[in-house]
């Protein structure tokens, strides 16, 4: 005869057998998925490992000049941003030039001069070069590889030495500073067989603000700085006139993608190779390019503050 189970160990039995249950069922719904809703983790940000800062324009501290002195039928271009000096190219052998941009640079108490480039060795860019670089100190000098048998560039070289002086090669794409302004070697991209083409092309930064310093550089040059460069590369608010506004330069390629505002052409008054030609001057006209000329107006000076323009001029217009 069966034994009937106690009252208490039917409860106990019950409470198993539904303990039982209910860890089955529980094992059913994880396996099945169910339940991963619910025990899934809660969504939070994602956190970088370091700080996020937000893109800050570039504002440059203190001011950038650019002088383009009055020096006839030559060149010659003053860059002082932060203290510190770039000459680019120094007139032609005329005495009274050289001693105007002596007396230049003494007015604006410079002794070191940080940058001497000389774009190019024809006379009337390195005219001064030789009394310049035994008047003041002179830290570098950047000059093409081009060679030239005449008087002015051997007592160039002679200077140079003599000061030991650190001679440089432009090499393409580099990158030196004047201050906080960045100055990028563009040009020559190719060894020419013209003087012209040889001179050293500088892009000239500060701030948003821009110029283009194409020495003597004529259109076999400027196709291959056109194709080499993009736009954005290339635009600029100020152009130095290539050739002192030859139309043997200012091609439209290189006015397309430099899209300047301002073009700055230094000329002697009356000169006798006719610059600025009128062709170069028609085609400034017809890309709204205002014009400003050293024979006409003196030294020109250009200030900016990375954002702003403002240009002086020594003559009234």
């Amino acid at each position: 005869m069966a034994r009937k189970l106690s009252k208490k160990k039917k409860e106990a039995l019950y409470s198993a057998l539904g303990l039982i249950l209910v860890l089955i069922i529980a094992a059913i719904l994880y396996f099945s998925g169910i339940l991963d809703p619910f025990l899934a983790e809660p969504d939070t940000p994602d956190t970088p490992d370091t700080p996020v800062t937000p893109d800050v324009p570039n504002t440059p501290e203190g001011e950038l000049k650019v002088h383009f002195i009055d020096v006839g039928q030559a060149d010659c271009i003053l860059v002082m941003a932060g203290g510190e000096v770039m000459l680019v190219d120094t007139g032609d052998t005329d005495d009274d030039y050289t001693d105007k941009i002596i007396d230049y640079l003494k007015a604006l108490n410079i002794s070191t001069i940080d940058y001497l480039v000389l774009t190019h060795p024809d006379s009337d860019h390195i005219g001064g070069a030789p009394e310049i670089i035994n008047g003041f100190t002179v830290e570098k000098c950047y000059m093409p590889s081009f060679v030239k048998t005449t008087k002015i560039f051997e007592n160039t070289l002679d200077a140079l030495e003599d000061r030991s002086v650190d001679v440089l090669l432009p090499e393409v794409g580099s990158v030196f500073k004047v201050g906080e302004a960045s100055c990028k070697i563009l040009a020559p991209l190719e060894e020419y067989d013209d003087c012209n083409d040889a001179s050293i092309v500088i892009r000239l930064d500060f701030g948003s603000r821009s110029v283009l310093l194409t020495g003597d550089a004529e259109k076999e040059s400027e196709a291959d700085i056109v194709s080499t460069y993009s736009s954005a590369d290339l635009k600029v608010d100020v152009l130095k006139s290539g050739h002192h506004g030859s139309r043997t330069s200012s091609s439209t390629g290189l006015l397309d993608k430099a899209d300047p505002e301002y073009a700055v052409i230094s000329c002697g008054e009356g000169n006798s190779y006719g610059h600025p030609h009128e062709e170069t001057i028609e085609r400034y006209e017809s890309y709204g390019i205002t014009t400003y000329r050293t024979d006409l107006l003196g030294t020109i000076v250009l200030t900016t503050d990375g954002t702003s323009l403002e240009f002086e001029f020594e003559k009234a217009s």
